[in-house]
């Protein structure tokens, strides 16, 4: 996607991006507290205890009952937070809570127990490491010396066992000497305890604790943490740019998804893919009064809207004509028609009836929407009604079904109030367009919507043309490529489009339109009368005074000029001159405006040669509607005229 593409987007899309930023920036405004809690600063504290009565394999000496991994798990489980809980002076059942404060892990390598913990003040700290450290040497003490006592006195229980036994079976072999089992057994008693005696020997003389905790580097004083890197701010002004931020990319993410999955028609090149077809006309957005059922196209109107129309009228011309320029004569049949409904076909077919009607041209306005007739109200002040029946018509004469309208040189040719279906009454109006098109310029068809109804299709082999209407931002690209395959396999080649509501910001702000808004005036006045509301800075400069006095002849570098029935006999009628501004009819020229005489030889050497349309070789010969192009001398001083 280019980037023009992205920035269309945005201007399209710009209502979800602007809702997701305020979304982002609300909630993080609302969710921070207009005071934010003061900062807490972290202190660390540590304590550092060696383990004794371990070999060099980290192995804990014979007699031991705990390993020296287990010790972690002793200070962090069961009696040791309890008993730092009572030392502190806090509830036991905040034993817990304590604990999960506390860090400890054990180093094989150097044989040590490092404590730690995080608090907010660093007197807290360096009190639970020390106590820590302090209960797990007191509890791992007593837990050995537990563990021993408990050994001599299972040892020595046994021995006196042993020994009780021993004399039990010396009474027996007093009686029975002789007894060989009795005599075994008693063998097996005595180095029985014999073994248990060494056994509890051995544990009198052993160390009383041989696994033992000694601190190296108890907590003195507590360090305070120092947090690196990027931290979230606090405040709401610090919140509400980083909230915006994401806001926005939120936004643009999901207005580009939505444009990736929407397939509307929002600008002409994807209109000209889907169609498979050329762009020839661009039409505004209208306001609620131009969408109403009047004409936009007048003699008297020289807006921008109506200019459109014109253009588009020779636009059509090129297409019906293969791309020759026919300015006068007959243009064909041309078949208004779009994919679906409300697309402005309509609206289409009558203004630019109007600007055919302009150019002196004989148009008949077919109605072929039977179901939804609109085309008459823009001509007839009354619905129109046909007498015959549909079996009449074909002895007929079509010329005499056209009814007159409001608008000179346009016919119009409407069924609708023959009773009959909307199919019916499509092959019928077919028939008469057959015959209709051998004696007028042109015949515009406003059909119905080509995917909702089969009846424009009927109209297809008749065409000439046919011209699709358009809405940006409604009309669908699988729709527009379904209707044009449809024209297609009717035989009709020659398809272009009309965008409605097409984006012509850029033209409304450029020159030729600030030229027609500056002179547009009510139907019936001059040129004269009607003084420009703002004038642009690209609008023509006021025509130079007459000169006075005798003449210079003209001359071919600096005069040519062409009568505007040779460019357009349009143009002689609809008040616009040869350069495309509106000005008087022929006659009101020739009785108001002086010929323009050039200029004498200056330094200035414009030819004309570098105007389109002009050949400066071959200039006309007329002078009465003619306009000269003069390069003035803007310095020179004026010429009084002499006195009479």
């Amino acid at each position: 996607m280019e980037a023009t593409n992205y920035l269309e987007v945005l201007r399209r899309r710009w209502p979800i991006v602007l809702l997701a930023v305020v979304i982002a920036a609300g909630t993080v405004f609302l969710s921070t507290p207009a005071k934010p809690p003061p900062v807490e600063k972290v202190w660390n504290a540590e304590h550092l205890l060696v383990v004794g009565g371990v070999d060099e394999f980290g192995f804990a000496q014979q007699g031991a009952t705990i390993s020296p991994s287990q010790i972690p798990t002793l200070i962090l489980r069961g009696e040791v937070p309890k008993r730092v809980a009572v030392a502190l002076g806090e509830e036991i059942v905040q034993a817990d809570s304590l604990a999960r404060q506390m860090q400890a892990t054990y180093a094989p390598e150097g044989k040590t127990i490092l404590i730690t913990t995080r608090q907010s003040t660093g007197d807290r700290a360096i009190v639970l490491v020390n106590e820590f450290a302090k209960q797990t040497v007191g509890y791992l003490t007593e837990v050995q010396d537990t563990s021993r006592q408990t050994r001599l006195d299972t040892a020595r229980i046994r021995l006196d066992r042993i020994a009780e036994e021993i004399e039990k079976l010396d009474g027996d072999l007093a009686t029975s000497p002789e007894d060989e089992l009795l005599i075994a057994k008693r063998d097996a008693s005595v180095r029985l305890y014999g073994f248990a005696y060494e056994s509890l020997q051995q544990l009198e003389l052993s160390v009383a604790t041989p696994l033992n905790l000694t601190t190296v580097d108890a907590a003195e004083q507590a360090s305070e943490e120092i947090t690196g890197g990027f931290s979230a701010p606090r405040t709401r002004l610090g919140r509400l740019p980083l909230a915006a931020g994401i806001g926005l990319a939120g936004g643009l993410l999901l207005a580009f998804a939505i444009e990736r999955f929407d397939n509307r028609i929002r600008d002409r090149r994807r209109a000209e893919r889907s169609f498979d077809a050329p762009v020839i006309g661009e039409i505004p957005t209208l306001s609620r009064a131009e969408r109403a059922t009047t004409l936009l196209v007048d003699p008297g109107k020289h807006g921008r809207v109506a200019e459109l129309f014109r253009t588009l009228r020779s636009s059509v011309v090129f297409l019906a004509s293969d791309g020759q320029n026919r300015p006068t004569g007959p243009v064909g049949v041309i078949l208004v028609t779009s994919a679906a409904p409300a697309e402005g076909k309509s609206t289409t077919t009558a203004n630019l009836a109007a600007a055919f009607a302009e150019s002196g041209r004989s148009v008949v306005v077919v109605n072929a929407d039977f179901r939804r007739p609109r085309i008459s109200d823009y001509f007839l002040d009354h619905k129109p009604v046909t007498d015959a029946r549909l079996s009449e018509l074909p002895t007929i004469d079509p010329l005499d079904l056209l009814i007159a309208t409001k608008v000179p040189g346009i016919r119009l040719l409407d069924l609708a109030s023959v009773p009959a279906t909307a199919g019916e009454l499509a092959r019928a109006t077919r028939k008469l367009v057959a015959v209709l098109a051998k004696s007028v310029d042109v015949i515009l068809i406003d059909s119905p919507p080509l995917l909702v109804t089969a009846e424009a299709l009927e109209f297809v082999p008749e065409a000439d043309a046919v011209l699709f209407s358009a809405r940006l931002g409604k009309t669908s690209a699988d729709g527009a490529t379904r209707a044009a395959e449809l024209i297609r396999f009717g035989g009709v080649e020659r398809v272009a489009i009309v965008l409605q509501e097409a984006d012509v910001a850029r033209q409304r702000r450029g020159r030729y339109y600030g030229y027609y808004q500056g002179y547009e005036g009510p139907p019936g006045t001059t040129t004269a009368d009607r003084k420009p509301q703002r004038r642009s800075r690209s609008a023509a400069p006021a025509p130079m005074p007459a000169p006075v006095g005798p003449q210079r002849a003209p001359n071919r570098q600096n005069l040519h000029s062409r009568r505007l029935s040779d460019i357009d006999p349009g143009l002689a009628d609809n008040n616009v001159n040869s350069t495309g501004h509106p000005g008087r009819r022929a006659a009101d020229r020739a009785t108001t405006l002086p010929t323009l005489q050039a200029a004498p030889e200056t330094p200035f050497d414009h030819s004309i040669d570098h105007v389109p349309g002009i050949d400066p070789l071959d200039p006309p010969q007329s002078s009465d509607t003619a306009i000269a192009l003069v390069e003035p001398d803007l310095y020179a001083e004026p010429e009084s005229a002499p006195s009479s």
